[in-house]
Order: structure tokens, then sequence, then C-alpha cells
């Protein structure tokens, strides 16, 4: 099996949890924030696109969705799943499109800002890790200068 192959089946099962999770909880290798997709809604209540810090267990984050999402009942359908790879890997994936489709399909008009804002935040972090990694900041290096 060629790298494409592999990259392709791994893709095709993540679209898969995409499709079938009520919520969805995304980590990245190179920062411990958490993409977090809830698709339940009501017609008072969008779902939820945010990046959230890292909690300790899926009960954890349950009892923070129960917190801050009241009118909805418990998920169903939780998953978690690591994203290997770049965030603009994502879109280049087709990953981050249906994500956004599965949001916007309630209907409700603040998902697309939320989409967007939770983008961008993903991106600066990013973006913020492969800096600090460039300067040394929190990182050692395995060859170092010799002085």
């Amino acid at each position: 099996m060629d790298i494409d192959e592999f990259t392709q089946q791994n893709v095709s099962r993540f679209l898969e949890l995409v499709d079938a999770a009520e919520v969805l909880a995304v980590g990245f290798r190179l920062f411990p924030q958490r993409l977090l997709v809830d698709t339940r809604h009501t017609g008072d209540t969008p779902p939820m696109i945010k990046v959230v810090q890292r909690v300790n267990s899926i009960e954890e984050r349950v009892r923070e969705l129960a917190k801050t999402r009241p009118a909805l009942p418990t998920p169903q359908r939780f998953y978690f799943t690591i994203w290997p790879r770049s965030i603009e890997a994502l879109r280049e994936a087709g990953i981050w499109q249906r994500i956004l489709a599965r949001c916007e399909s309630s209907g409700h008009a603040s998902v697309k800002r939320d989409c967007e804002l939770a983008w961008k935040v993903l991106m600066g972090l990013e973006r913020q890790e492969i800096q600090q990694a460039i300067k040394g900041e929190g990182y050692k290096a395995i060859w170092e200068r010799p002085e």
C-alpha cells in the first residue's frame, strides 16, 4: 500500500467520523487545544464549533457540554480523534468543508461566523507553535551549536 492510498483511507475514516458524530473532538500534534464540534441543535440552540482546552476524559467533556448547552440531551455519539497533519491539510483533504456543511445544515446563521473564528484560532495556534519551535522557545535542540 503506498502512502497516498494510506492517507486516503485515513481521510475517508475521518470523514465517516464527521458524518456520524453528534460531538467530535479533534486533537492536534503541535498544540494541546482541541477543536470541539457539537452538531446537535434545536430551534433556539445552534450547533457549536470552537477551540477548547484539553480535558482529562470524555466524561469531563460531557459534563462541560451539559453546563454550556443545557437545552440539549447528552450526546449519544461522541468521538475523539487526532489529526496528525497541519491545519491547512484539513481543508486540503476536504474535512473542514464537511465539518462546515454539517454545522451549516442546521440553518443557524451564526454557525458560519463561529466556523470562521475556529479556523482562525487553529491557524494562529499552529503558527505560534511553529514560531516557538524555530526560536527554540519551549523546545530542546537535539544538536546545539558549540559555544
